[in-house]
């Protein structure tokens, strides 16, 4: 059934609206700029300091601050069908990886093999939503151990799952079951939070100031540190291990990128906004900007704006960055609503009424009743 919010429920959902369209329409795309022209990877440089005062506090931050909202909302959800909810999500996100296949492997041309095409336009932030779609399957089975064990054994549970997410960080071993890994611990740290109704976030009182302090002294802690590793006058590693400390500080298992997050999606939780009609409809676009910004940024990257040619910077300044930036960013929302209309316009409803039949099948509605069969015998 459809959700009736009163005026309060309703200030603090835009809330949450904001929140994804500032990390995912802004901070995302931002951080990526200075990830894959690799000038927080190179050896220290004008722009350097500009990177890492990007990259210290926003894409991360933002994946996990979005996971943290994606799992509040799970830990919300009583029976609803989990099969048409998956399939529907699916559908959207096969349309945009075809759009994203078809732009980088039809229209553009990359040498075979390149490591920007496989590791970052195909791959990129794709990461997050391929963990997000098993989560879908299996969430009300995860929500069931989540209120169901005691708060001390939840808590276990976070520590042996933050344990591997912390191992998995430091050694850079990234692949699939990671990913999986760092979204499930974000969920169950998420479950836990509400086990204990959002009272205390690591021993500290949940209060908006408390996590705007939780944020920027983890900002600090991370500009500080990598700062330190790359330059010059004050770095006692090689340029090679300094960047492996990049990517442990700001690279996607990042701990202290994951406590951050939460940390924002908890301010944003506790903040009421007025409703916005523009940022209501900017908020809209967000998803498709999340999954095609770097589609975008293949072509521009054909065009020497995003990445480093024999050691030659892409940008002169900073100042550069900025105009970039914001070309960049207004050149994603602008294909982003694109696609979303194309979606939205003329395969969205065809889509739904296929799943809407698919679902009303008998055996698949037996499949669907295995998730709630719990919850309806306790009723």
């Amino acid at each position: 059934g459809t959700r009736i919010l009163n005026k309060n429920q309703l200030m603090k959902f835009f809330g949450f609206k904001l929140v994804r369209f500032i990390i995912l329409m802004i901070a995302v795309p931002l951080y990526h700029m200075m990830i894959y022209a690799g000038i927080i990877y190179m050896p220290y440089n004008e722009l350097t300091t500009e990177a890492l005062m990007v990259c210290s506090g926003s894409a991360i931050v933002a994946d996990y601050a979005f996971m943290a909202m994606s799992a509040f909302f799970l830990l919300e959800s009583k029976r609803k069908s989990v099969i048409s909810k998956f399939l529907n999500l699916s559908a959207q996100v096969l349309f945009i990886f075809l759009v994203k296949m078809i732009t980088i492997k039809g229209i553009l041309t990359f040498p075979e093999g390149d490591f920007y095409v496989r590791d970052f336009f195909i791959k990129g932030s794709w990461w997050f939503i391929y963990a997000y779609l098993i989560i879908l399957l299996i969430y009300p089975f995860l929500n069931r151990i989540i209120y169901a064990v005691k708060r001390w054994q939840l808590l276990g549970i976070c520590m042996l799952l933050g344990v591997w997410f912390v191992i998995n960080g430091v050694c850079n071993d990234v692949n699939s079951l990671h990913d999986f890994i760092a979204f499930l611990f974000t969920y169950f740290v998420m479950g836990y939070l509400k086990r204990t109704e959002f009272k205390r976030y690591f021993g500290l009182q949940n209060k908006r100031s408390t996590m705007i302090v939780i944020y920027v002294m983890g900002y600090i802690i991370t500009f500080a540190v990598l700062l330190w590793a790359k330059h010059p006058l004050t770095t006692p590693f090689e340029d090679a291990f300094a960047s492996d400390l990049v990517r442990v500080f700001v690279g996607k298992y990042s701990f202290i990128q994951c406590i951050m997050g939460i940390a924002v999606f908890l301010f944003f939780r506790s903040t009421e906004i007025k409703v916005n009609k523009w940022i209501n409809g900017l908020a809209k676009n967000v998803f498709y900007v999340f999954l095609l910004h770097e589609t975008v940024m293949a072509i521009f990257w054909q065009f020497g704006k995003m990445r480093t040619m024999d050691n030659v910077l892409p940008y002169a300044n900073g100042w550069e960055i900025v105009i970039w930036a914001i070309v960049y960013i207004l050149c994603c929302f602008v294909f982003a609503r694109i696609i979303r209309f194309i979606y939205e316009g003329l395969i969205k409803n065809l889509v739904q009424k296929g799943i809407h039949r698919f679902c009303n099948l008998s055996i698949i509605q037996k499949i669907d009743s295995v998730y709630w069969s719990r919850e309806a015998s306790e009723e």
